[in-house]
């Protein structure tokens, strides 16, 4: 049942990449959906993740809650194979932000990028570098990716004022089409045919 509720895209994807792992705070933890759940950082900065979406995401905005992060940032890549080198990736579009610190709530960091709308190739993978921390160790507990998947026309595009007759009535064929696609031509010969139940005139399933 659909809720309204935007779709986190991050919850369908898998941790590709950790530049550290520890066993009782793994990086799967920001993928979990669950808030009480974290990944910990261990040795220096800066400490690394990668996000892999199992499709590809026209990204619009990116949230990330966290603890004792000072600085972060999140690079955006539209290869299937991954670089993990923006500078050397031009696919790669990064955001990055500094951050206060909060002792309460535990969680209480939040890191919210905009994309810009700006025509950019859809996202596979999502790099987030904790670049800085304000104590030895930092934390990330959720990460959300909200947009629209590449591979499914925007709902806009499916409303009612998209779907429309290219011909009169009276002429000798009409293509009825969703979002500028045919979906089935109708030629004078179904249309105008014999008036029998069960005949296959009009619009096919």
């Amino acid at each position: 049942m659909a809720t309204g509720l935007p779709t986190n895209h991050a919850l369908s994807g898998r941790i590709a990449l950790a530049s550290s792992v520890d066993p009782r705070f793994p990086p799967e933890n920001v993928i979990d959906g669950s808030a009480k759940t974290f990944w910990m950082t261990t040795g220096m900065f800066p400490q690394s993740i990668v996000v892999s979406l199992p499709y590809a995401v026209h990204v619009k905005k990116l949230t990330l809650t966290s603890t004792r992060v000072a600085s972060i940032q999140i690079s955006l890549y539209s290869a299937s194979l991954l670089n993990l080198n923006p500078s050397v990736d031009e696919s790669a579009k990064s955001f990055s932000q500094d951050l206060e610190d909060v002792e309460r709530p535990v969680f209480g960091q939040t890191a919210t990028f905009s994309i810009p709308s700006a025509p950019t190739q859809p996202t596979r993978h999502i790099k987030i570098t904790i670049r800085k921390g304000h104590a030895t160790f930092a934390a990330v507990s959720r990460v959300a990716v909200m947009g629209d998947r590449a591979d499914e026309p925007a709902a806009s595009a499916l409303d009612d004022s998209a779907i429309k007759r290219t011909s009169a009535e009276n002429s000798p064929g009409t293509i009825v089409t969703v979002g500028g696609v045919p979906l089935r031509k109708e030629s004078s010969q179904e249309s105008h045919g014999d008036d029998k139940p069960g005949s296959k005139g009009g619009i096919s399933p």
